[in-house]
């Protein structure tokens, strides 16, 4: 893993934005939408702790 230094590290210039904006919309035609859900009530603790596991286990099946 690197670590990069952001006080080192030379300021972007608006062609270096722009080229990069163009190659993330070649590589990505149909950006995915982001969204905010809000939760429909308070959970406790324990409920999201008892469904984080299960949850994750079905994104990784679907994923798979």
């Amino acid at each position: 893993m690197k670590y990069y230094n952001a006080f080192d590290m030379p300021s972007f210039t608006g062609k270096d934005l722009r080229k990069a904006s163009l190659i993330l919309r070649t590589e990505t035609p149909t950006p995915r939408i982001m969204s905010t859900v809000k939760p429909d009530k308070e959970y406790s603790f324990n409920e999201i702790a008892g469904n984080i596991r299960p949850t994750l286990l079905q994104i990784s099946k679907s994923l798979y």
